[in-house]
């Protein structure tokens, strides 16, 4: 995160994972990705629904997403690996195991005591197709985006990830909680999907017809 011009929003968390990870700055794997040709998207974390649950990592379903652009899986997974162990990443997030928690289920209850999936499931007058799946990303502060996994484990899961994005209405600094409000049109916009899955099969001929329009 350190060569990024949009820093994570300030928070505690953000802080301790600084200081935790403050000798790593220029370990080889980082280094390694600091001097590719073409970096990767933001979305580079969403390539953890491919691996296994724990070191070493290693595929556990075919990799077939779009994160990668600058490096084979194979060649990312050694350096991946070898930072999570010299790192002691694992400590950090054992660490911080009761904090994800608390930040979830906060985002959760958020999410719920807005009536927004009854509001959404009232638009559309039907029942919603598949599960929801939301990833919260406390050191993202770009933007939010869709998950895609062409994997039958993923079939009928709407997955999205939405960004830790710095709030302009309040003070947020390195002494901050991390509280996570997901946005409303965000949450609306993606969980629209679940209902919309089969809109173009159904009108994909009347649809053809309109494109020269737009």
């Amino acid at each position: 995160m350190d060569t990024l011009d949009v820093k994570p929003t300030p928070s505690i968390y953000y802080k301790q994972f600084s200081q935790y990870f403050a000798n790593c700055r220029n370990h080889q794997s980082l280094d390694w990705y600091r001097n590719l040709n073409v970096w990767d998207g933001y979305d580079l974390s969403s390539i953890g629904l491919y691996l296994s649950d724990g070191y070493p990592f290693k595929l556990k379903i075919p990799y077939s997403g779009s994160q990668l652009r600058s490096s084979e899986i194979s060649v990312f997974l050694e350096k991946f690996n070898a930072f999570y162990k010299d790192c002691r990443v694992d400590r950090f997030l054992k660490a911080h195991k009761e904090d994800y928690a608390r930040i979830v289920e906060f985002a959760q209850d958020q999410i719920m005591a807005s009536n927004l999936l009854n509001d959404v499931e009232k638009f559309y007058h039907k029942q919603k197709k598949g599960e929801i799946i939301i990833f919260v990303d406390l050191l993202n502060n770009l933007g939010n985006n869709a998950i895609s996994v062409d994997d039958k484990t993923f079939k009928e899961k709407k997955m999205f990830k939405l960004a830790y994005l710095k709030d302009k209405n309040i003070i947020q600094t390195d002494d901050s909680k991390v509280t996570f409000v997901p946005l409303p049109n965000i949450v609306i916009h993606e969980v629209s999907h679940l209902y919309l899955n089969d809109f173009i099969p159904l009108y994909r001929e009347r649809l053809s017809k309109k494109k020269n329009i737009f």
